[in-house]
């Protein structure tokens, strides 16, 4: 019959008892089997039993436990303060900084409402002057337009009467070298 796990373990632990090493030639003597089947249980016994003792020395007395906990709540109460009032501090200026900036921001806006208004005065005016000339120019390329009407409408009688005038002249020319003959009065009976 093939030598167990269960075997193995048992024999580690009498030969433990009596106080003896458990080494695979003593484990032999008792199960019997290969030495390599010993050599694999007694390595898995003894892996086993040194987790399970890491697990014992884990496990933590009720005291040690409060202790640990106090001083966790301690160092996190201190970690809380510390940034709460760390917190409270930034809070304290973004807040000045946002009323700082909240003024600034009107009175940046009363500035642009002041600039607006004078622009929009100022645009007032530039229309009304715009108008102004506009009415201006007509007014004068109205009258332009009938001083060059009146001043063809001259011309026009200068060209006439200089007309006239040359026509008179050269009558007058030829009534000049005219030979003047006597007036005839007639009688009257």
């Amino acid at each position: 019959m093939a030598v167990t796990k269960k075997d193995v373990f048992t024999a580690i632990e009498s030969l433990e008892q009596q106080g003896i090493t458990a080494t695979n030639a003593a484990i032999l003597e008792i199960t019997g089997g290969s030495n390599a089947t010993v050599q694999k249980y007694r390595k898995e016994y003894y892996d086993s039993r040194q987790a399970q003792a890491v697990k014992d020395a884990i496990v933590l007395k009720d005291t040690e436990i409060t202790a640990l906990t106090d001083a966790f709540a301690s160092l996190l109460k201190q970690r809380v303060t510390g940034v709460q009032e760390q917190y409270t501090t930034d809070i304290a200026q973004l807040t000045a900084s946002l009323q700082e900036a909240s003024s600034r921001i009107d009175e940046l806006c009363q500035t642009v409402e002041l600039q607006n208004e004078s622009n929009r005065q100022a645009n007032a005016e530039k229309v009304t002057a715009i108008n102004e000339k506009t009415a201006l120019q007509a007014h004068y390329d109205k009258e332009r337009k009938e001083l060059q009407a009146e001043i063809q409408r001259l011309n026009e009688i200068a060209y006439t009467q200089k007309g006239r005038a040359d026509l008179l002249e050269e009558r007058l020319k030829q009534y000049e070298t005219k030979p003047k003959q006597p007036k005839t009065t007639a009688v009257k009976e």
